[in-house]
């Protein structure tokens, strides 16, 4: 046998396998109240634990919480949770969430908000393109990092907002390794599998041999 070919047969049980995890949290339905009660501030989430507290956590900006308020009709931020928005037309403006379709690609390439942000422009009454439609759920995605230090992950978070009674997270999921994700999906993002490269490159053997 090739040398280069017995070495592409045995790399498929020497290589490691792949050892991606997607963190779900399960349904929560984490209400997010419409009035502000003395002393409360809606809801924060921190994406990381999934602690959850009524008043604005002292690791606001060291650790990542979201903070949807007034039945989510605002959206909250800490510096590191940054959700996906609409490319910013005025730099002294908020950033305005934006509601991804299920399915939709989160990575590295979409538009984050740059550390603490305040949304309130990311409701409509009817569907309009990139806005939450009050009463049903919608996704938004995000990046994280866990702490101050710590490497990015993206994910996504279920959610409905709404301006007549409280809202809800209902539930959210990230990707333990940075990779990318798809919202809604609590899927590992799939990697070719060693028996698949190995099958290419045997194929590739075989038309060089031919040739």
């Amino acid at each position: 046998m090739k040398p280069f070919l017995f070495l592409l047969l045995t790399s498929a049980f020497i290589l490691p396998a792949a050892s991606a995890a997607v963190i779900y949290s399960g349904l929560q339905n984490v209400p997010i109240p419409l009035s502000l009660p003395q002393g409360q501030d809606g809801v924060f989430l921190n994406v990381w634990t999934n602690a959850t507290a009524n008043s604005q956590p002292g690791s606001f900006n060291t650790a990542p919480w979201m903070n949807p308020f007034l039945g989510g009709t605002a959206f909250a931020n800490g510096n590191l949770l940054c959700p996906v928005i609409d490319a910013p037309s005025n730099p002294m403006a908020p950033d305005t969430i934006v509601n991804l379709a299920p399915g939709a690609y989160i990575y590295s390439g979409l538009n984050f908000c740059d550390g603490e942000n305040v949304s309130s422009g990311h409701t409509a009454g009817s569907v309009t393109p990139n806005k939450f439609t009050l009463g049903l759920p919608g996704f938004l995605g995000f990046k994280f990092k866990p702490a101050v230090s710590g490497s990015a992950y993206y994910g996504w978070a279920q959610v409905v907002f709404s301006n007549t009674g409280p809202g809800s997270i209902i539930d959210w999921a990230y990707d333990d390794t940075g990779d990318f994700m798809f919202a809604g999906s609590v899927l590992p993002v799939p990697e070719p599998s060693r028996a698949l490269l190995v099958m290419i490159g045997l194929v590739g053997v075989l038309t060089r041999r031919r040739r």
